[in-house]
């Protein structure tokens, strides 16, 4: 009866309360079932919502100082109850029972009392919001008052604390979820000069929609914090929280397994302090120490000079040695999937050594270097506790989402290695192991529209689309709805994107014309000046900080001449910059404080600022009927937070401006008619072999620059444009 709970139904038209199974203990846990089952019934009789109360089965796990910390089964959450945690009952428990409920309910007291939101009395009585009550659940009443023991003195308990306070509004509710889920982790705590009475400022509406990302929504959260056996994809546009997820999902299995070996590997090196960072900050959260950097490891894909990697650590560990990139780039036009496809054909037999792998960024990672992974990752077939993040655009926008097949290979038998079918038939109903997450919580609604605009080319002079999606399902997942049912081939189709998937609130405090801004200039230099002016209106008037701007040249043959320009115009306005062009390729750092950044596209790639600047947008031109310039501009939009400016020098940019003032007219909605896949590919196709090849050799290449440990010089000249 227990799993009925996850066929949520509607009730008087509100989705009933949710349930998050976290551990995998469940399933033999027959306590726990029966009172999983009466919150379940009981939501159903009293009609709880989602929005009015939640409940965790094996979270939070709140530690102390003691080597053992002890931790509910069940914890349910309401607005008109407050929270009540259940201690299952075990043999052994008897003799520290008392202590132990003593010691839950001071740990969540505390992690509550944190929130000036939920603290209530006087300076010297420690009081919260809410009653918080604990109790150990048996069927037997040999331990007295400290225990419940059946559906009854639940719901008596229940009633009294339903008695004893008014009902948590939205913002007190959702604190506690945040503190209970982890997510309370995110909040920034960057200092900001904000004028609380001027909420137009920048600094006012950025601290707003912080504030709002840090409650990103359930699905994300259950899916970051629930542990399975086996494979599991997490895929999602740009801006979906897929990073967050992982982070959080390694600092979870880490507390919850803290003996085994975890992975987490990407593929752009400047992610490194962002994902160690958010790791730290939610172990810290449950557990006030530094996660055991010695079982949790944090490695780039490849690696290099001062930096170890999954690759090159690999080869070392299992008496292979490792290629160097000058090597491999010799021997085919990708050189991580050769490398790692070297050392996978090696005499030497690479070792299993991680319990978990997590991989963010799993659409740029070759072929070769997922089934390394494989061989990295102890178990059989479908219990490789193997966790890929995926975004289906960001990789040069390929409309087909490679497949477990494909990227994993077979057995000598013929049988697939991982297929995601087969090893769910090993899951409990309640658990899945391939998520979508369709919100986007780092783009506005407007941005992320007119990214998908121009990557696509939807809006294109010529009216012929670069790229498309497959299907109205397709659209779907990326968290769009059909206004239109026909998608065959002309058809008009409308699409739209529904706040609900956007949901940050940005448009309360800006309009559409503050949110994107462009603008064609004669010159590099007048561009220049007026990128400047701009940066120097968010940080004097908008009161950003110089590390919230992040300048991104599309123009690589020019961007250290336009980062020189800059720099000097950013100088003259008392603003310092951060030309990641001179920093070592190698460094792990992006950002630096006090300093506005300037980057290439490959660099930027994995990072985000809340005011982007996408300049040298003309360069494209020539190349806009190609999925890979397009793919360059909607990976630069997609990196702003909350405000977008682009520039460019003459009608080359106003090419693109035409087509982002469409977008930004049409907004929330994209009209197009279906195109001919056929003919899209024409486009594609229509090359002399050697141009073909060498055009696929320059994006391949340009895909991998954040992997290459090379000298400026070296590459500069793979972008002189005479290839």
């Amino acid at each position: 009866m227990y799993l009925n709970m996850y066929n949520r139904k509607k009730i008087s038209g509100r989705k009933l309360m949710r349930t998050v199974i976290t551990s995998k203990t469940f399933e033999r846990n027959h306590l726990a079932r029966q009172v999983i089952d009466f919150f379940v019934e009981a939501a159903k009789r009293f009609n709880w919502g989602e929005e009015d109360a939640v409940l965790y089965y094996g979270f939070p796990k709140f530690h102390g100082y003691e080597e053992y910390t002890p931790c509910p089964e069940i914890l349910f959450l309401s607005k008109n109850h407050g929270m009540l945690a259940l201690k299952i009952v075990n043999e052994g428990d008897s003799d520290d029972l008392e202590a132990d409920l003593d010691e839950i309910h001071s740990l969540i007291f505390t992690k509550l009392f944190e929130s000036r939101v939920l603290r209530s009395g006087k300076r010297r009585t420690k009081e919260i919001r809410l009653p918080l009550e604990v109790f150990g659940f048996d069927e037997d009443d040999t331990f007295g008052d400290v225990i419940l023991t059946c559906a009854e003195d639940i719901e008596q308990t229940l009633a009294d604390m339903q008695a004893s306070f008014n009902a948590l509004n939205d913002l007190e509710f959702n604190e506690c979820r945040s503190i209970i889920e982890g997510t309370k982790a995110l909040s920034s705590y960057t200092k900001r000069d904000i004028d609380q009475s001027d909420t137009s400022s920048k600094s006012y509406v950025l601290a707003a929609l912080e504030e709002e990302i840090k409650n990103f929504d359930f699905e994300q959260r259950a899916s970051a914090v629930s542990i399975i056996d086996g494979p599991q994809r997490i895929r999602g546009l740009a801006g979906s929280g897929k990073t967050v997820v992982l982070a959080m999902k390694a600092a979870h299995l880490h507390l919850t397994e803290p003996d085994k070996r975890i992975l987490f590997t990407f593929y752009t090196k400047s992610l490194y302090d962002h994902v160690k960072n958010l790791i730290t900050k939610f172990y810290r959260h449950y557990k006030k120490v530094d996660p055991n950097w010695d079982n949790l490891h944090i490695k780039h894909a490849w690696g290099g000079s001062g930096i170890d990697g999954v690759y090159f650590s690999a080869c070392t560990s299992n008496g292979i040695q490792p290629m160097k990139f000058s090597e491999a780039r010799a021997r085919g036009s990708n050189p991580f999937d050769y490398v790692c496809k070297n050392a996978l054909l090696s005499q030497e037999k690479i070792r299993p050594i991680y319990h978990y792998v997590l991989m963010d960024e799993a659409q740029d990672m070759p072929v070769h270097f997922f089934r390394l992974i494989y061989q990295l990752t102890l178990g059989q077939k479908d219990f490789k506790n193997i966790i890929w993040g995926y975004d289906e655009l960001q990789n040069i926008f390929k409309v087909k989402t490679r497949s477990p097949k494909e990227l994993f290979g077979q057995d000598v038998d013929g049988t697939d290695l991982v297929d995601l079918d087969r090893s769910s038939q090993n899951l409990p109903s309640y658990l899945e192991n391939d998520i979508v997450l369709k919100k986007c919580y780092r783009n506005p609604r407007d941005i992320l529209i007119t990214a998908h605009a121009l990557g696509f080319g939807l809006y294109s002079k010529d009216g012929q689309h670069v790229q498309s999606l497959e299907d109205k399902e397709h659209w779907q997942d990326l968290g769009y709805e059909a206004k239109t049912d026909d998608f065959s081939i002309g058809a008009k189709v409308v699409i739209e994107r529904p706040e609900k998937n956007s949901p940050l609130s940005i448009l309360n405090y800006e309009t559409k014309e503050e949110l994107i801004k462009y603008k064609s200039l004669g010159d590099m230099t007048s561009e220049s000046q007026w990128i400047a002016s701009e940066i120097e209106d968010f940080c004097n008037n908008g009161h950003l900080k110089a590390e919230d701007i992040l300048v991104i040249s599309l123009d690589d043959r020019r961007a250290r001449e336009y980062f020189e320009i800059l720099t000097l115009e950013l100088s003259k306005r008392g603003l310092r910059s951060n030309n990641v062009l001179l920093n070592p390729y190698n460094s792990k750092r992006y950002l630096e404080e006090g300093k506005v950044t300037l980057s290439t596209i490959h660099r930027a790639k994995g990072n985000e600022a809340p005011a982007v600047f996408v300049i040298g947008v003309d360069a494209l031109y020539y190349d806009r009927k190609s999925r890979f310039a397009r793919n360059k501009i909607f990976t630069a939009y997609t990196r702003s937070k909350a405000w977008l400016r682009v520039s460019g020098v003459g009608s080359n940019a106003d090419a693109f401006f035409a087509e982002m003032h469409t977008a930004i007219k049409l907004s929330p909605n994209l009209e197009f008619y279906q195109p001919d896949p056929d003919t899209i590919e024409t486009i594609q196709r229509d090359l002399s072999d050697k141009k073909k090849n060498i055009k696929q050799l320059r994006e391949e290449i340009s895909s991998q620059l954040d992997l290459l440990n090379l000298s400026e010089d070296e590459k500069a000249a793979f972008f002189k444009g005479d290839l």
